[in-house]
């Protein structure tokens, strides 16, 4: 499965991110795909993306 502009969450994601990567959230509404790229995160945790 891979993620395209037909194939993507239409939900809330929550990923545990650490420090010095990129971390892809493959997000979108019913309306479109609207990909989010975090980079240079400053300690580690959660991260909770939701398009609206």
């Amino acid at each position: 499965m891979g993620v395209d502009e037909s194939s993507f969450i239409q939900s809330t994601l929550v990923r545990c991110v650490a420090p010095n990567e990129t971390f892809n959230f493959e997000v979108g509404t019913p309306n479109g795909y609207s990909p989010v790229a975090i980079k240079g995160v400053s300690g580690e945790g959660n991260v909770l993306i939701k398009a609206s």
